[in-house]
């Protein structure tokens, strides 16, 4: 495909197992909602990263896999708002091999980056993640793998989890400069204390930050 109108043609006509190799050029906000695959369909540009889109929202969506695009938001977003979301009841969906930014223009106050909240068997794997406030945010999802993704030019937490029932969290690079706000507590990877979590396992993870010497590695609440 090679625009934004074939793309979601295409993803209307998909029942599972199709790949979308997709041209370079903008495809504007990639939506995707209440679709149920039999087995993944696979976005992938042609070219590497060639393919950009202004956001990724999947919502309720079964078997999506996204792989080798540029998302690139062109402001720098609101509290809490996301470039890349999974969300309300998906699974088996993979964002992969990525490139994630909000507006490239020093301005860290807003955006997460990758994010993820009531789903399940979620992968983010190889992104690389920049100007934005937080790089990723999970809330309430089962089985979540997050490898190898790296992190630069962040405002202030690199991963933050909440409420996670199983996860593998390998193979990260954190970010190296941080432009945290007043008040920001920068954390590499926390778990946060307001809901519980199990069945975690965290490792190979490397963090180095070059600018800032009060950053707290690894945090499990209680």
């Amino acid at each position: 495909v090679s625009n934004e109108t074939e793309l979601s043609a295409a993803l209307s006509q998909a029942t599972g197992g199709e790949k979308i190799v997709m041209s370079s050029g903008n495809y504007g906000a990639l939506n995707v909602s209440n679709k149920s695959y039999s087995s993944h369909v696979t976005l992938v540009s042609a070219e590497p990263r060639g393919a950009v889109f202004t956001s990724v929202k999947i919502s309720n969506t079964n078997y999506l896999r996204v792989d080798n695009v540029h998302v690139d938001n062109p402001d720098n977003g609101g509290t809490a708002s996301k470039v890349v979301s999974v969300t309300n009841g998906s699974s088996h969906i993979e964002f992969l091999n990525s490139e994630v930014n909000g507006k490239v223009d020093g301005d860290f106050s807003g955006h997460y980056g990758l994010y993820s909240n009531k789903s399940s068997d979620v992968t983010f794997e190889g992104n690389f993640v920049h100007d934005v406030k937080v790089g990723a945010v999970f809330n309430a999802v089962e089985d979540v793998t997050v490898r190898g993704n790296s992190l630069e030019d962040i405002g202030s937490d690199n991963f933050k989890f909440s409420s996670i029932k199983g996860a593998l969290i390998e193979g990260n690079l954190g970010s190296r400069n941080f432009h945290p706000q007043a008040g920001d507590h920068i954390d590499f990877i926390q778990f946060q204390p307001n809901g519980n979590s199990s069945d975690i396992v965290i490792r190979g993870n490397v963090s180095m930050p070059s600018n800032i010497a009060n950053m707290q590695g690894i945090y499990l609440g209680a």
